[in-house]
């Protein structure tokens, strides 16, 4: 089934940014040096440094992408009577198992070849 996996929201950000960088850019950069085209020293920009790539004005920036998800529970309930003065008491465990298939890598790949990093602790 797949379901909606938000991209990490810095990165969303960077790619929001990007147009604005573009137009910034020739104003702020030396004179004659042209806009990065590849995320090298001396210059880091958000178009070319960022996951996500470059986006142009009143391009849409899609900030999540759809993934096949398995997902397991276990639930376990046990009453005891008579226990510590109390005429019942109720014990629950649960157990879950969240899996997302094909996931990219958070380092390499991706639209801007930077990896992609989606939001949650576990892939930071």
């Amino acid at each position: 089934m797949d379901q909606p996996i938000q991209y990490d929201d810095v990165e969303v950000l960077f790619a929001a940014l990007s147009p604005l960088e573009a137009a910034l850019f020739p104003s702020s950069a030396p004179p004659g040096f042209p806009f990065p085209t590849a995320c090298v020293a001396p210059i880091f920009t958000l178009a070319r440094c960022g996951q996500l790539g470059q986006f142009g004005l009143n391009q849409k920036v899609q900030g999540w992408d759809r993934h096949n998800a398995m997902q397991v529970q276990f639930t376990a309930t046990k009453a005891f009577a008579n226990l510590f003065g109390a005429s019942q008491m109720v014990m629950v465990g649960e157990v879950g198992l969240t899996h997302f298939f094909g996931l990219a890598d958070k380092l390499i790949g991706g639209p801007n070849n930077r990896g992609i990093r989606y939001n949650g602790p576990a892939h930071r």
